[in-house]
């Protein structure tokens, strides 16, 4: 119950593990690899086959954009193959980014 910000965010990423890897030599699993994503551009992972939809999406990934494709991917980027049954409070969003910063 005590527990910071970051680490309430690398909780949470558990659910995301089953999909994507989190360190920087681990090769893109189901989903891409997160480690570096916030400011990484979006679909830049060269080792991940990113649907036509990411891959046509412009920009980098900001705490914004993430808040928003980890609430409802299919409204991010309709057609996305990402698919989740989490649903997410704003504060396990906001937790969740936090964590992503750090990698």
């Amino acid at each position: 119950a005590d527990l910071d910000s970051v680490t309430r965010g690398e909780l949470i990423a558990g659910q995301c593990r089953s999909c994507h890897k989190l360190q920087p030599e681990d090769p893109s699993g189901i989903g891409p690899r997160l480690f570096g994503i916030v400011g990484r551009r979006v679909a830049s992972v060269s080792d991940y086959p990113y649907s036509d939809v990411l891959a046509r999406t412009r920009g980098k990934w900001t705490p914004d954009k993430l808040r928003e494709f980890a609430a409802n991917p299919a409204s991010f980027a309709p057609g996305t193959t990402m698919q989740t049954s989490a649903t997410y409070s704003e504060q396990q969003l906001a937790d969740l980014i936090a964590y992503l910063r750090t990698l």
